[in-house]
């Protein structure tokens, strides 16, 4: 099954160092984790990070939970609120998901 994760920061000041401090453990995550993301990326505004989105696969929503609270931004406290959502199947565009590189790998934009 997909869920979708949408994970908000908190308020504040604060939000953006969390982020700096606990960025590449969050990537070592995610990076270890490829086989279950479809897409992740940070929501932002004008560039600045307010949040993140995964779309993953799991078994259940137990299992997306658990992907969500051991992502190290939400054990260092980062976020406001997440939302885990089931998603069914629908329309998926890789060519418009790869973006101007389809070789660009993981991680990088394209």
């Amino acid at each position: 099954m997909f869920f979708s994760i949408l994970c908000t920061d908190k308020p504040g000041p604060e939000a953006a160092a969390l982020r700096a401090a606990h960025l590449q453990a969050h990537t070592n995550y995610l990076m270890d984790r490829l086989d279950r993301i479809v897409w992740a990326g940070a929501q932002q505004h004008k560039t600045v990070p307010k949040g993140s989105f995964y779309l993953i696969v799991a078994e259940t929503e137990q299992e997306a939970q658990a992907f969500a609270d051991e992502d190290p931004f939400a054990v260092a406290g980062l976020f406001e609120a997440v939302v885990v959502t089931e998603v069914r199947r629908g329309i998926f565009q890789p060519v418009l998901a790869l973006g101007a590189d389809p070789n660009a790998k993981p991680g990088k934009n394209g």
